[in-house]
């Protein structure tokens, strides 16, 4: 499931497993704050999941 993110949407993942809102994402990568809303929002569709807590659980467990 993880295979199918983008590079970008990969790095924003893992910036939303170490507990990062958008606005500080934004400001960790120099993109606007849309665009990260953007990427999440594509993330949360392709692991089909609703909230960060779901999506870092299954980056997690992906993990294992």
């Amino acid at each position: 499931m993880l295979k199918s993110l983008s590079p970008n949407e990969k790095i924003v993942l893992q910036f939303i497993v170490d507990g990062n809102s958008n606005k500080e994402i934004s400001e960790r990568l120099f993109a606007p704050v849309l665009l990260i809303e953007n990427n999440v929002q594509a993330i949360f569709k392709k692991l089909k999941v609703r909230n960060c807590f779901q999506a870092a659980a299954k980056y997690a467990m992906s993990k294992k």
